[in-house]
């Protein structure tokens, strides 16, 4: 997925950089809750309302494209590049 945002025309569309940032960002954490030994506090209430918010955002982001921009970004995301 990172590889998608970075190594592709998705990097050189400033929408879509910052929706792959906010997204890896987002994915990361994730895995951390998820698979991370369980212990206390390893994400605060304070970090999960700012990821919370920055999905919100990135849902907006997504929201706002362009056809084009989002026609590119599906096509980019599902279709495996052999390169890749």
């Amino acid at each position: 997925m990172r590889k998608a945002f970075k190594e592709s025309p998705l990097a050189g569309i400033a929408e879509l950089k910052t929706i792959g940032e906010s997204f890896t960002r987002l994915q990361s954490e994730r895995i951390k809750a998820d698979y991370m030994p369980p212990v206390l506090n390893i994400i605060t209430t304070s970090t999960a309302g700012e990821l919370l918010a920055e999905a919100r955002k990135t849902l907006d982001r997504l929201d706002a494209l362009t056809d084009a921009n989002r026609q590119m970004l599906v096509v980019y995301l599902l279709i495996k590049d052999p390169k890749r």
